[in-house]
């Protein structure tokens, strides 16, 4: 069973989950495979890779899931406007329970603690502080940086009927997979900030969804300034659902913001070294045929031949003689295990064989610091530069 199926389309996990999809058909005696999804808008697309398939949808949702826009007026604060909602919500029903989305971690817990103390009817240094403290007062924080264990608490409490806690501000760490007994979904911050894109409507749905499960009725509510230039057509998308078509993660980019020529993609060779890894060798042959499976295969099989070129190149991918048989390098091994970018192993693989050149006892490597690991790091690959520009201090300091 594939949950969350849409994610073939994330440039992220998509091609990881397309590789064992296509790993899982390929077999002797291949499984039967359930994939489901509440946001593919074109799943015909999806049977035609998949044939022999059969599509069951459901395009009726029951109960019906209420789709609330919160329009904020010119000068109206939207922390103020989620907190009247919320407290609205909460004084409605005594069994009403809130998910807000927000979009950094540290929001998260900031809005959870003033929540927290308007609940609690504290202030100052009688505030309740601490998670535990915040969720006895009823209101509580979710996000990828608390430990499993903590996490599995705070979906715990919040499912409890009769625990105290009533409100949790999220990430998009909810947004998919866990399903908790929220009557109520505000998405506080459908835009970013920063350079970042607004969520797409997919996700705003996603979120939303949340809201109302099994007999339960549900609301979902997005906060949106009523003088921004698309919101109408966001409004629209959201009333209509209306979803852009799904497409392989594995297909070229249209605008590349790394500046990856197609054979040099990281999302591509990081595919291929996880088939060679799973597979521990593969002919030629037979690494085009199951490339050419693929949903994006096409593009991809055609361009298998220079990405192979590329990986010998950086060491990761060998040809054992007299076999014709592809396997992964020591290099390439670790590469593909770790997830770390092909471009970014093979510079340091080549950093460690010219310093080894130079320094055979090995000083040359044990003697650098966390500075210059970071900093051959950036040298090594594009990948991270996104994370630099978010953080003008690193990048000056980098520069200096």
């Amino acid at each position: 069973v594939v949950d969350e199926v849409h994610l073939l389309a994330d440039r992220r996990r998509g091609p990881g989950l397309e590789f064992l999809i296509a790993l899982l058909r390929s077999l002797p005696s291949a499984p039967r495979i359930v994939m489901l999804s509440a946001s593919v808008s074109n799943p015909a697309d999806l049977a035609t890779w998949l044939d022999p398939c059969t599509v069951v949808s459901q395009t009726v949702r029951t109960p019906a899931l209420q789709k609330n826009a919160l329009l904020l007026e010119r000068g109206e604060k939207k922390d103020s406007s989620a907190f009247t909602l919320i407290r609205n919500i909460l004084n409605d029903n005594p069994d009403h329970r809130v998910l807000a989305f927000v979009y950094q971690k540290k929001r998260a817990s900031k809005q959870a603690r003033e929540m927290a103390a308007f609940l609690s009817g504290t202030k100052g240094k009688d505030a309740p502080q601490d998670l535990v403290a915040c969720m006895n007062a009823g209101a509580g924080w979710y996000h990828a940086d608390l430990s499993q264990p903590t996490r599995a608490e705070v979906r715990r409490r919040f499912s409890a009927s009769d625990d105290s806690l009533r409100v949790v501000f999220a990430t998009t760490a909810l947004m998919m997979g866990v399903n908790l007994p929220a009557t109520h979904v505000l998405v506080i911050d459908p835009d970013r900030g920063g350079n970042e894109p607004s969520l797409a409507t997919q996700e705003i749905l996603q979120m939303i969804g949340r809201a109302g499960r099994g007999n339960r009725e549900g609301a979902g509510w997005v906060i949106l300034d009523q003088d921004r230039e698309d919101l109408e057509i966001i409004l629209e998308q959201i009333r209509d659902e209306k979803l852009p078509s799904l497409a392989s993660s594995l297909l070229p980019a249209e605008r590349s913001s790394l500046g990856y020529p197609d054979h040099e993609d990281p999302r591509r060779l990081s595919a291929i070294l996880g088939l060679i890894l799973r597979r521990e060798s593969i002919s030629s042959t037979d690494l085009l045929n199951l490339v050419a499976s693929l949903w994006g295969g096409a593009s991809l099989a055609a361009d298998l031949p220079k990405c192979l070129r590329v990986l010998r190149s950086w060491r990761l991918v060998w040809e054992e003689p007299g076999t014709e048989l592809l396997r992964l390098t020591a290099l390439g091994q670790s590469c593909a295990r770790t997830m770390v970018p092909p471009d970014l192993a093979a510079g340091w693989g080549a950093f460690i064989r010219d310093s080894l050149s130079s320094h055979p006892d090995g000083s040359g490597i044990a003697n650098l610091s966390d500075v210059d690991l970071l900093l051959l790091t950036l040298l090594s690959t594009d990948t991270f530069k996104p994370l630099i520009r978010w953080n003008k201090d690193l990048d000056e300091s980098m520069r200096r």
